[in-house]
């Protein structure tokens, strides 16, 4: 506020348009530099966040092939779905099932 005390009377009214501008321009640079700032951590944020999201799904795919072949070799001379699934028990029961 010490810039509005300093004007007199006497001033004109181009100076205290000058003045102010200058302390609009100040708070323009203020602004750009913190938005700056937001957008850079942003920009940080969801390069990890896609890196995880990319990771995670290179990972279910390979938990999908490996349930997949398992699957093929558990389907293996099975001639229903019944025959499948007393197969998946059977082999639970044995621990049979790998999956790494």
């Amino acid at each position: 506020m010490y810039w509005i005390q300093e004007y007199s009377d006497n001033t004109t009214i181009l100076s205290i348009i000058g003045s102010t501008g200058g302390i609009l321009k100040i708070y323009q640079i203020i602004n750009k530099l913190l938005a700056s700032l937001l957008i850079f951590i942003i920009k940080k944020f969801l390069e990890k966040k896609i890196k995880i999201y990319k990771q995670n799904f290179k990972d279910k795919l390979e938990i999908n092939s490996i349930l997949n072949i398992e699957f093929k070799q558990l389907s293996k001379n099975c001639k229903s779905s019944y025959d499948i699934l007393n197969n998946i028990k059977y082999n639970k029961n044995k621990k049979y099932i790998n999956i790494v």
